[in-house]
């Protein structure tokens, strides 16, 4: 992975580059004093002197640059925390209310493709807010969608990744309801995704009203700010599952925020 002037590499690939570099000089050492008094071998030592050389130079040079930008690469992590969060995430979350499907008909090669479909970014109707200090870890997203709010936090901490979520809640017990109402809609991000739920009631600073707040958490291991396939998988594995919570909070008149009013029941027309 190359970000700006420097070039990352996780611990594995340094320590295998390390061995491999290390073997080879000790065995052509070892070739060298072998032959070096036995006649007939001339060729297979100025071999091993020059595999040797090679090998101490690599050794040195892969030293130098390991070690010696151990601070560059903690600079090249802190910028990938940042763009996770301020682009990776909220482009992700443009899939929360996409605009309607277009239809055409295929044909062989790519020019029958409509032009929206091959743009970076999708068509949404998706608005997004966020709250963000450029020596943190977390974002606070608010998040319009389909004629709802979500009020949503993002932490990375290498591989320990924390969404939550902020539910409108009085009171313990409207909490518990809201827990209850919304097991459901979460039981994918915890039984299939993997992420371990937790609940509590609190008052926000946000906003200084009381929430029903949920935590979900899960390590992805210490080389997730390295593995660009992991972390699309987890910007759309949760927008895909925040869909469905939302669309089961519409159908079901559960309010997400309080700017949102569960909607009322049609009344019937009077016979």
């Amino acid at each position: 992975m190359q970000t700006g002037n420097f070039l990352y590499a996780p611990r594995w690939v340094k320590l295998t580059a390390l061995m491999v570099l290390s073997l080879a000089l000790v065995t052509a050492l070892a070739v060298v004093i072998y032959y070096m008094d036995r006649g007939g071998r001339d060729s297979w030592v100025l071999v091993a002197i020059s595999l040797a050389q090679i090998a101490a130079s690599g050794l040195v040079i892969a030293l130098i640059v390991f070690f010696s930008q151990r601070d560059a690469n903690l600079t090249v992590l802190r910028a990938r925390i940042r763009e996770f969060l301020l682009h990776s995430l909220p482009r992700g979350l443009l899939i929360l209310d996409c605009a309607p499907p277009q239809e055409a008909s295929w044909q062989p090669g790519r020019g029958w493709r409509k032009k929206a479909w091959r743009s970076s970014y999708p068509e949404s109707n998706v608005s997004i807010r966020l709250r963000y200090t450029s020596c943190g870890v977390e974002c606070l997203y608010f998040v319009k969608a389909q004629g709802r709010t979500l009020v949503l936090r993002a932490q990375v901490n290498m591989g320990e990744v924390v969404f939550t979520l902020y539910l409108p809640a009085a009171t313990d017990a409207a909490m518990e309801e809201r827990r209850q109402q919304l097991d459901w809609g979460l039981s994918r991000l915890t039984g299939v995704s993997g992420y371990r739920q937790d609940w509590y009631f609190a008052v926000e600073s946000f906003d200084n009203r009381s929430h029903a707040v949920v935590f979900l958490t899960r390590d992805f291991g210490t080389d997730f700010l390295d593995d660009n396939r992991l972390m699309l998988f987890v910007v759309n594995d949760l927008a895909l599952n925040l869909r469905g919570l939302l669309k089961d909070c519409i159908e079901r008149g559960i309010p997400t925020s309080y700017e949102d009013e569960a909607p009322r029941p049609a009344l019937s027309k009077a016979g």
